[in-house]
């Protein structure tokens, strides 16, 4: 998947998540959550920054705790405010997490590699407390190497 792909994907979500405002005069909120989640390296801030700045660094620091950044876009002649939480991946961090994930109003963007993987252990965590959220699995190839996803724990 591309940045283009990606960034129509976010698109689609923002308007699934918010078809039930109308287009007759009610005030829209324009506003929504995509949640970076995965292990700890596997690029979840450097594709936020090439997302978002068109950047890329090769040695990234790792994200303590959460960080948040703010994204305007523009889509279909509306500015959308999209809140990207970009959740650091390490294991000490996982308990606090359940405190910010959310059903409302959010698309999680999974984030593997070719490394040993916590795939599992994302797609339960995304399920118990962001419900039927929608969830994109995004390979980072970094390395050079096939993504190989379990696809048993997508079923």
């Amino acid at each position: 998947m591309n940045e283009k792909d990606l960034l129509q994907t976010v698109a689609n979500h923002y308007k699934l998540s918010n078809s039930e405002v109308s287009d007759d005069g009610v005030l829209r909120l324009n506003e929504a959550r995509v949640i970076f989640v995965g292990e700890g390296g596997v690029g979840k801030t450097s594709l936020i920054k090439r997302l978002t700045d068109g950047t890329f660094k090769s040695n990234e620091n790792t994200t303590k705790g959460i960080d948040i950044k703010s994204w305007l876009l523009d889509i279909d002649d509306q500015s959308i405010k999209l809140d990207l939480w970009d959740f650091g991946g390490q294991e000490i961090y996982y308990t606090t997490y359940q405190l910010f994930l959310t059903r409302q109003r959010t698309l999680y963007i999974l984030l593997l590699n070719n490394r040993v993987s916590e795939q599992g252990y994302w797609l339960n965590v995304i399920e118990l407390f962001g419900g039927n959220s929608p969830v994109l699995i995004v390979g980072s190839q970094s390395d050079g190497q096939p993504l190989a996803i379990d696809q048993q724990a997508l079923i």
